[in-house]
């Protein structure tokens, strides 16, 4: 699946080729790109001070982005907190849907928790998005429950999804 791997996580550098898309550490220039994407993906979009947090102050996250041909067309954030990895976004330019740039980016946020030692994954994620429960169903996560309302402005639900990794790195 991958060509032109290199992928040191003990430092978070990360840079994985995999036909024409790269997947990297997210860097302050791609703030105004991820906004752009984020903007067009969701109703409540995260803020520019949130994305900087996240890569400047916040020693927990990894903050990915997918490029293809030099143009940025998704990217990721996660935590990680003791031994679990918590996923709290990922998103692709709506142009590049059904391309497998979110498994390339939800693969690299694993293999990431892998070599962290972590025992699991966590997510949230929409009721209605039915394109990432089945992403991530095909990765193993499960439903293990229900956040009422939980998304902005329309109170929708999210259903929280769990992935065992610690098993899986055993064997």
């Amino acid at each position: 699946m991958t060509t032109g791997v290199l992928v040191h996580f003990k430092k978070k550098i990360i840079h994985l080729n995999s036909g024409n898309i790269t997947i990297r550490q997210m860097q302050p220039g791609d703030i105004r790109r991820v906004l752009n994407i984020e903007q067009k993906n969701f109703l409540i979009p995260w803020s520019t001070r949130a994305f900087s947090f996240e890569l400047k102050k916040n020693p927990h996250s990894l903050t990915l982005v997918a490029e293809s041909d030099g143009k940025l067309i998704g990217y990721s954030v996660s935590y990680i907190l003791v031994d679990e990895m918590h996923l709290v976004n990922l998103s692709v330019d709506k142009d590049f849907h059904r391309q497998k740039i979110g498994q390339l980016l939800l693969v690299t946020n694993i293999d990431y928790a892998k070599q962290r030692e972590c025992q699991s994954i966590t997510l949230e994620v929409r009721k209605s998005n039915w394109a990432a429960i089945g992403l991530y169903q095909k990765f193993g996560f499960s439903q293990t429950g229900l956040r009422r309302r939980y998304y902005e402005p329309n109170g929708e639900d999210a259903l929280i999804m769990y992935k065992a990794i610690r098993s899986e790195s055993s064997h």
